[in-house]
């Protein structure tokens, strides 16, 4: 598992969201569906590369991210996400983070 560096939780999600910052959400099967409402919501899904842990370094690669692009990586439970960390960092990402919890974390925090 990645160290704590790499994990973030639900208010720097939010933050990331709400703000319209640019990252790349690797989704790796979260259903991410009314987490926000508006334009919050199609930020995050214009962010949003669906993919799984078998291919997710060769989806990265494939979608022309640049290696210091922040990618903040989410599945339902944070377990799968968090083991991803270091297969992108050892690709030569430089800005890598995992949704401490996943989806299921960012829900209850959200009342959903």
């Amino acid at each position: 598992m990645p160290s704590i560096l790499h994990e973030i939780g639900f208010f720097q999600f939010e933050n990331l969201v709400r703000n319209r910052v640019s990252f790349l959400l690797l989704n790796l099967g979260a259903d991410t569906k009314g987490l926000f409402q508006g334009f919050y919501q199609n930020h995050l899904e214009a962010q949003t590369l669906a993919s799984t842990p078998a291919t997710a370094v060769q989806d990265v690669r494939a979608r022309g991210v640049p290696a210091d692009q922040a990618i903040l990586i989410l599945c339902d439970s944070g377990r799968e996400s968090g083991a991803l960390v270091d297969a992108l960092e050892n690709a030569g990402y430089t800005n890598v983070y995992y949704v401490s919890g996943g989806v299921s974390a960012l829900r209850a925090e959200l009342g959903k």
